[in-house]
């Protein structure tokens, strides 16, 4: 008998011989086999090494109610939480408000900022233009 053939029956507690019935019932065809009981206990002893498994899990044995409902505890859910989806709603436009407001005051700061660089930008190409005149002006004079 192979070695893992040996360990389930000896995990499952049965023999294969009949103990105390000497008269035997004649079956028809092979009959099904014997599920081993099974506990992490005796798994340990064999050499099992790892935790338990879902599958060696009890069943549960709480009825649960797969019936449809009448919608009832959703409208008592939804007449609670009206006030709630209100004060809420109302809090995100406040937000959304002072969101848009704070970006078009970034937007007109940002606008005067450019504004000011173009006037400082024209005047430093002014001074550039005056300059480099009066230098041509010094070197036309210079050799004549």
């Amino acid at each position: 008998m192979p070695f893992a053939d040996r360990g389930l029956q000896d995990l499952s507690g049965s023999s294969s011989t009949s103990e105390g019935n000497d008269e035997e019932e004649p079956r028809e065809g092979p009959s099904p086999p014997k599920k081993p009981v099974l506990s992490v206990e005796s798994l340990f002893k064999q050499g099992y090494r790892s935790g338990p498994s879902v599958l060696l899990e009890q069943e549960n044995k709480k009825q649960e109610n797969w019936t449809w409902g009448k919608g009832g505890a959703h409208a008592r859910e939804s007449a609670r939480t009206a006030a709630d989806r209100e004060a809420t709603s109302r809090a995100a436009n406040e937000g959304t408000e002072e969101a848009v407001k704070a970006g078009l005051q970034q937007a007109e700061r940002l606008k005067r900022l450019r504004k000011k660089e173009r006037i400082e930008e024209k005047r430093a190409t002014k001074k550039a233009l005056e300059r480099d005149k009066k230098r041509l002006k010094r070197n036309e004079d210079n050799e004549a």
